[in-house]
């Protein structure tokens, strides 16, 4: 059966045409429900959108268990909103510029986002540019890296870098930046007399002087650049100032969270080929269900989130998580829903992630979409932890695709967002995906720190281009980024490059905490700031047939090895990473590093069958152990790379991304095919050993 939607659809219609069409997706959807409900609907059902912008009150639901494509009608263009325009602007003069104001509805108590021609404009920020750092505030900070309560409602700022002069202080708020993360805090007062900010809400990590810093948002006297705003609650006005030259604009104020819900058990629903905008209105809150703001709506566990929240004071309130930024919610939600897809879609100009799966999602496809410009990042994936699952098994997340999607232009809000990531979830498929111009990690898979037992398992990301990340923003991450046990997961096929870190950690494959039984094949990495592959620690990796070339520390690294997790006492593993078949093209860097002797000394490391080049042609290559720095002989008598050579490989022109065979290569004779060059134009712009910068 086929329904009609359009602008000029009204209630009461069939549907059953064009000229008879409803006005609304979710008419035409709960008017198929009823018929599926009363058996008279057989076959897959089509639901086609005439062209328009549409505006949702309330989330788009799907609900019921029965086959139905909703797309476009021919080659029209469907978007749909959950924005409105803002009206009734009218010049006005702030700061001693000309700009407008308009007054805003008295339920709008923040406006974190707004739109303007299309793209994202910032409230009224100080500084300008750049962050200011906290205060050394003298305190020892010993009680590990998170917050305490009666310590995590205030940090301690620089004489000068709060202006008490500022209007209503308790209008703005702070962008704070830790290692990995930021924090997203509502200022309660300055208090002079201690040198500190007081926040209304709470910090998950110490603000230490050596690694945090933060900007304040909404100043009212810091709106003098074009493309900001400032959001006076007082009055309910909203200022804006245009860049030079501009009279007429149209400015969007989001209103809804969520833009579509699939959850209550949906079957068999497909989106395909319409543009999602304007979500993701507010600032969540972080904790064990996901802030959803939706009226009618039962809660819905946010298993990804759950970890760090008992890690810290629940009484307080946060909104963030320790990680990934995790609590955000997407535009597309699904919850208890199966057998769904959603194809050649477009989601941009949102706050949040473009799409979330959370528990209990199976057989989900998202396959050849465009996700970006967004506030928060690609796509998120979670289910329940092996004690939640052991308990209610049907909270578990599993194969779900995600493939041919370009991802880009993401974390404009919450940078520590990722492109994709998969918590707790196992036999899923990451394929084919583009991803880049992110400031945190491309894809990461597992949410289980050190060895305890875990959902993840058997999923697999394959021949995903990855590049462009971080830019010096945040630390410690990797293109592709693992964390805990997960056996039969393969990372194989993969380009990654252009990973920069602010302090440490700018990786290209990254074996966090007790990544375990992971198979690390065929990927090509170069050109990061850090390590090529980077294992934390972990145990029997199988790092193989990859190629790691002109990286800026070292080729592979190691770390440590722990026992964090183990049920029993005593050696649980023989090898931490198995590394054979791998090029590691060297200038400079250390070919391998292992942080601690005795990853040597414990003859946990096994390494053999490699190829190691210096493009000088120069054998210097220095292997790290430890503070003792071997050359290749003398790390070849401690029993590794015996059969390893140092040869020229046979690349095109790897200096400048071309990484294909030359017919006489030596890597045909090691199982490698004929390498690859990166398409155009998606080059990195990091700047080589010389100091020169690559063509873009």
């Amino acid at each position: 059966m086929e329904l009609h939607v359009a602008l000029t659809g009204r209630n009461g219609n069939s549907g059953e045409t064009a000229a008879d069409a409803v006005p609304d997706i979710q008419t035409a959807y709960d008017a198929l429900a009823r018929r599926h409900g009363s058996g008279t609907l057989s076959g897959v059902s089509r639901i086609l959108v005439h062209e328009g912008e549409y505006f949702l009150p309330a989330p788009l639901h799907f609900y019921a268990a029965f086959p139905v494509e909703i797309m476009p009608y021919g080659r029209d263009r469907v978007v749909i909103s959950g924005g409105r325009p803002l009206a009734g602007w009218t010049p006005a003069v702030l700061n001693g510029r000309r700009m407008y104001r308009c007054s805003l509805p008295k339920h709008v108590d923040a406006v974190p986002f707004l739109y303007v021609d299309g793209r994202a404009v910032r409230p009224a920020r100080w500084p300008k540019e750049g962050f200011l750092r906290v205060a050394d505030d003298g305190l020892k900070h010993d009680h590990g890296s998170y917050a305490l309560p009666g310590c995590n409602d205030f940090f301690p700022v620089k004489k000068g870098d709060f202006d008490p002069e500022w209007s209503d202080p308790g209008n703005i708020s702070v962008r704070m930046i830790h290692w990995w993360t930021e924090e997203n805090l509502n200022v309660a007062a300055y208090d002079p007399d201690a040198g500190v900010v007081r926040t209304a809400n709470s910090r998950i990590f110490d603000a230490k002087a050596e690694n945090t810093e933060f900007v304040y948002d909404n100043v009212r006297e810091a709106l003098t650049e074009p493309d900001e705003y400032y959001f006076d609650r007082r009055t309910h006005e909203l200022w804006y100032l245009p860049p030079a030259g501009t009279r007429n604009f149209t400015a969007i104020l989001p209103e809804r969270g969520v833009l579509v819900r699939f959850d209550d058990g949906v079957r068999g629903v497909t989106l395909r080929g319409l543009e999602f905008r304007y979500g993701g209105a507010y600032i969540p809150r972080a904790g064990a269900d996901y802030d959803l703001r939706d009226p009618g709506y039962e809660p819905v566990a946010n298993h990804a989130n759950r970890d760090f929240f008992s890690l810290i004071d629940p009484a307080c309130e946060y909104q963030q998580s320790a990680q990934g930024a995790v609590q955000l919610p997407g535009m597309l939600f699904f919850a208890d829903a199966a057998d769904c897809a959603v194809e050649k879609c477009e989601i941009s100009r949102c706050g949040w992630y473009a799409a979330v799966i959370a528990e209990a999602g199976r057989n989900l496809f998202l396959r050849n979409n465009h996700f970006h410009h967004l506030g928060g990042g690609g796509i998120a994936v979670s289910g329940g932890n092996f004690e939640t699952c052991r308990r209610e098994p049907h909270r578990h997340t599993s194969h779900v695709t995600i493939s041919g999607n370009h991802i880009h232009d993401c974390g404009s809000r919450f940078p520590s967002a990722l492109g994709i990531v998969m918590t707790q979830v196992a036999s899923c498929l990451v394929e084919g995906n583009h991803i880049h111009d992110l400031f945190y990690s491309g894809i990461s898979c597992g949410w289980t720190w050190g060895f305890h037992p875990t959902m993840a398992r058997e999923n697999r990301i394959l021949n995903n281009h990855i590049h462009d990340l971080g830019k010096g923003l945040l630390s410690d991450m990797g293109g592709i980024y693992t964390l805990g046990v997960q056996p039969g997961t393969r990372v194989a096929g993969n380009v990654v490059h252009g990973i920069k870190n602010r302090y440490y950690g700018g990786w290209g494959l990254y074996a966090d905490e007790g990544s375990s039984h992971i198979v690390f094949e065929h990927n090509l990495v170069y050109d990061c700031a850090c390590d090529g592959f980077h294992q934390h620690y972990g145990r029997e990796n199988v790092l193989r047939n990859n190629i790691f070339a002109l990286n800026h520390i070292c080729a592979a690294g190691v770390g440590r090895d722990a026992d964090d997790g183990y049920a029993s006492p005593g050696p649980n593993c023989s090898k931490a990473v198995v590394m054979m078949n791998n090029l590691f093209l060297c200038e400079g860097e250390d070919a391998v590093k292992l942080t601690f002797d005795h990853l040597l000394e414990r003859d946990l490391i096994f390494s053999d069958n490699n190829i190691f080049w210096n493009p000088s042609g120069r054998c210097d290559l220095v292997f790290l152990c430890g503070e003792r720095r071997l050359t290749f002989r003398q790390w070849q008598s401690h029993g590794l790379d015996r059969h390893s050579v140092f040869a020229d490989p046979g690349l095109r022109d790897a200096e400048h991304g071309d990484f294909r065979l030359k017919r006489d290569s030596i890597l045909r004779q090691y199982g490698f095919d004929g390498g690859r060059k990166p398409p155009a134009g998606v080059h990195s712009a990091s700047k080589t050993k010389q100091g020169k910068e690559k063509e873009k």
